[in-house]
């Protein structure tokens, strides 16, 4: 249970992962899909929207779906097998670019992954295929809007990755290798993997369709590993809002599976805002024996500011910092309770050495990280940290960096925080305060239809319904959109745990790639006949 309850620490990504492999296709589950009750089992035909229901009372109910003929999923299933190769090389081809949005000196491939992405888009026959340079960081969109009233759906990925230390690898990290059943190379599963396998399904519709099922518009991220922190300015201009507001459902491809036999819905993410903080007491080091009790020590206010932003029990002291969060329904607190109860707590204690638990009484560890806000002072520093030096520090910085849960705003959390220091800077000393990011948390409601949708088609692939879980840290672009008026983004991806992202010998297992390339038309027939979204509610 120990890597379960690493979720706490690693804000609850993907875990408790497993093994197997099944298709939504596979007639070894339709009976048990059936008796079920996953899905009524009629032939829609194509683009024919069904008679759908109202949201589904009981929480563990699923929506009626539409789906693809018999005749389709076989064509399509032919056409994956037929072009299997040739889609891994151009996974292949687009692992070989080194798209590292956080390194300067890489702007140049980050650019190239772009256009790449963009000619096969253009190839496939996707259209207003575009490049946007946002202050040097790229995000690319397309659309395919031919569906006249049939809802839009609007899916975000990313093609930057994270850098890597080639001699931890077992393989060269930028030459995509497969080996038992595995694709080895950086980004293979966060986030090109992915992205081609959506690319590669779009592309089975339009050849052999010649259209696809409803509206679908794709905005491809080049910076999310380094934050996205261009998007509240790109998504602000005039031109992107309108676009934006066009979709009416949003899936987020830059998601995992809980295993290879359950699918895995987040259902929240945390917010986040953080402030930069500088006090100043002197215009230089003062001599501790001359001026020592005489005269302010930067040192000391910060500590005391920081002092004063907690109470004993480690629950934050800021004026206002509980009064806008989220009340959680009973269900969802039944719901997290279930998942609680899988953990081990008193081994995360022991194994990670810390001496007990910290924060608000009344919810439970996971709770704390997953539903509610938190404030971390993330760095201090202030005079000599190295050696021995008699003197008083003339100024002193620290950051805390404050998580978002449910219901909070991450521009009235910085202002809150910052009033409070204000108000705490003891002695008359100078404040100079920044903030860098903010980015508001994401809650996504049980009755929420494209939920709904992704729950339905994820119960079919693997059927059993999803896994539902919380994020305790916070995806900027599922934050960004909707704040720009898009929808919501849901998520829909096939990433594991183990899988290395982010980490050495990063691989996409070939079982998942398969299961991508048949979920993604499923997921957009899905979205056939569904309620267009009112934009004056999101």
């Amino acid at each position: 249970m120990k890597r379960v309850f690493t979720a706490i620490a690693v804000s609850a990504f993907l875990t408790i992962l497993g093994t197997g492999a099944t298709f939504a296709q596979d007639p070894r589950n339709a009976d048990a899909l059936k008796k079920a009750g996953a899905y009524d089992n009629v032939d829609p035909g194509y683009a024919k929207p069904m008679d759908q229901p109202g949201a589904p009372g009981a929480a563990g109910s699923l929506l009626k779906v539409n789906h693809a003929s018999e005749e389709q999923i076989r064509a399509y299933d032919t056409f994956f097998k037929d072009n299997d190769e040739r889609h891994l090389n151009n996974l292949k081809e687009l692992v070989a670019i080194q798209s590292l949005a956080m390194a300067p000196e890489h702007a140049p491939d980050v650019l190239k992954a772009a256009e790449w992405v963009k000619k096969r888009l253009d190839d496939m026959g996707m259209q207003n295929a575009t490049i946007h340079n946002t202050d040097g960081y790229y995000t690319l969109t397309a659309e395919w809007m031919n569906a006249p009233g049939q809802p839009t759906a609007l899916f975000y990925g990313h093609f930057d990755v994270q850098p890597v230390d080639a001699s931890q690898w077992n393989t060269d990290p930028w030459t995509a290798e497969i080996h038992d059943g595995k694709m080895y190379g950086r980004g293979a599963t966060d986030d090109k993997g992915p992205v081609v396998a959506l690319l590669s399904s779009l592309e089975a519709m339009l050849k052999l369709d010649g259209k696809l099922p409803v509206n679908v518009m794709l905005t491809l991220d080049g910076s999310e590993e380094y934050g996205s922190a261009t998007w509240p300015k790109w998504l602000a201009e005039p031109e992107m809002k309108e676009w934006i507001s066009k979709a009416d459902y949003g899936f987020n491809v830059d998601a995992a599976i809980q295993s290879d036999s359950q699918g895995l819905i987040w259902r929240s993410f945390r917010g986040f805002t953080d402030v930069e903080v500088t006090l100043t007491s002197a215009s230089g080091p003062l001599h501790s024996g001359g001026f020592g009790g005489a005269v302010p020590n930067s040192a000391i206010a910060a500590a005391k500011v920081i002092a004063s932003m907690y109470n004993d029990d480690g629950t934050v002291a800021i004026e206002g910092w509980y009064d806008d969060q989220m009340k959680m329904p009973e269900e969802i607190r039944l719901e997290i309770s279930d998942i609680s109860a899988t953990m081990d707590f008193d081994a995360f204690l022991t194994n990670h050495k810390v001496p007990q638990f910290i924060g608000e009484a009344d919810y439970s560890p996971i709770e704390r990280t997953w539903i509610r806000g938190s404030l971390d002072v993330t760095g201090l520093k202030s005079g000599y940290t190295e050696g021995a030096a008699s003197i008083i520090p003339e100024t002193a910085w620290f950051r805390v960096m404050a998580r978002l849960g449910p219901g909070m705003d991450a521009v009235k959390t910085r202002e809150q925080i910052m009033a409070h220091i204000r108000k705490n800077v003891p002695w008359g000393l100078r404040v100079e305060m920044t903030n860098v990011q903010n980015c508001n948390p994401v809650w996504i409601d049980t009755n929420e239809r494209g939920l709904q949708i992704s729950k339905a088609v994820q119960t079919e692939v693997f059927g059993k319904p999803p896994q539902i879980l919380y994020v305790g840290g916070g995806v900027g672009p599922a934050s960004f959109i909707a704040d720009a008026g898009g929808p919501k983004l849901i998520s829909f991806g096939f990433q594991q745990a183990d899988e290395n992202f982010h980490g050495n010998n990063e691989y996409m297992r070939l079982t998942s790639w398969e299961r991508a390339l048949r979920a993604y038309p499923a997921l957009l027939y899905a979205v056939v006949g569904q309620p267009l979204r009112d934009r004056a509610v999101n």
